[in-house]
């Protein structure tokens, strides 16, 4: 189980919490709009989706998510800070149970 990809959070599979999907086989689709702010750094809307399985010697899973929002970027002195509100299907699409993703790209 060491050597299964981890996913899930802001870089891979938003919507979920960060590296929770285990899995040794993959498939990711990532499609995003951004609206480009003047000087400031963007605003985003994104559709991903994911088909995974986890084949280990003594359990066999797979899975298929949806997930969906959007985000924030923010230019400032240090980098370009990320902010973004998403939804995935893990447990039905409901707004309580959405996932505040936040990163910081430092650019030097």
């Amino acid at each position: 189980s060491n050597e299964q990809f981890q996913l899930g959070g802001l870089r891979t599979f938003r919507g979920v919490n960060e590296l929770s999907i285990k899995a040794t086989t993959y498939a990711l689709l990532r499609t995003e709009y951004r609206y480009i702010l003047p000087q400031t750094g963007y605003f985003n809307l994104f559709c991903n989706g994911i088909w995974y399985e986890s084949n280990l010697a003594n359990s066999y899973k797979n899975n298929a998510l949806l997930g969906f929002g959007a985000g924030l970027g923010i230019q400032t002195k240090g980098g370009i800070l990320t902010m973004v509100y998403a939804l995935a299907n893990e447990n039905g699409f409901l707004f309580k149970l959405g996932k505040v993703h936040v990163g910081f790209t430092a650019v030097f």
